[in-house]
């Protein structure tokens, strides 16, 4: 009689397990959970450091013309000296600005 009664409830039981199993808990403890944290906040701005001393550029020289509108009123001799005095310099970029 016992048997016939518990026999659902335990059937019951096991189909909730078999739909619905707990949920999964994990790291198993908070040591492990602080110790990984520790680890990854001191692993992620280490890999930005050893990233950042490593990045190689190349060196450019730039040239910045400005108030050649100025040319107009000190005339042609001041225009070709800007000019002569750019083509000394070779810069890998112009920017013109007023």
């Amino acid at each position: 009689m016992a048997r016939d009664i518990a026999r659902p409830a335990v059937t019951r039981y096991a189909l909730r397990q078999a739909w619905f199993p707990p949920p999964f808990h994990w790291p198993p403890n908070e040591t492990f959970t602080l110790r990984g944290v520790s680890l990854l906040a001191l692993a992620a701005p280490s890999y930005g450091l050893l990233g950042a001393r490593q990045t190689h550029t190349e060196k450019i020289t730039i040239a910045q013309l400005s108030g050649l509108h100025l040319g107009m009123m000190l005339g042609d001799k001041f225009l070709e000296r800007i000019i002569a005095r750019l083509r000394e310099l070779k810069p890998g970029i112009v920017v013109a600005t007023s």
